[in-house]
């Protein structure tokens, strides 16, 4: 008979990464990489306010800028140095 706690003692397999991750690890090693990640956020707004009278404008921002948010989270999830040093080159410009 299993014991249902056996899986408390079996080794643990790591999922192999996506190939989504591993790319975006490439492109984050690079310095010019990095410049292109920050520029890709600013277009889409990611550190600004989305506030717009029109409801239209505003539902835009709103939109592009939770896309910036979205890949700033993946930044920060799969390379979480790489996307300490983009931030630091980012304010020392």
């Amino acid at each position: 008979m299993n014991d249902p706690m056996d899986f408390l003692h079996s080794e643990r397999v790591e999922p192999e990464p996506l190939q989504e991750d591993l790319d975006i690890e490439t492109v984050m090693k690079t310095k010019a990489g990095r410049a292109t990640m920050v520029h890709i956020m600013d277009i889409f707004g990611t550190w600004t306010d989305t506030y717009a009278s029109n409801p239209h404008d505003h539902a835009r921002n709103a939109g592009l800028r939770g896309a910036g948010i979205v890949l700033e989270n993946k930044l920060k999830y799969v390379c979480p140095l790489s996307y300490q040093q983009m931030m630091k080159e980012k304010f020392n410009e």
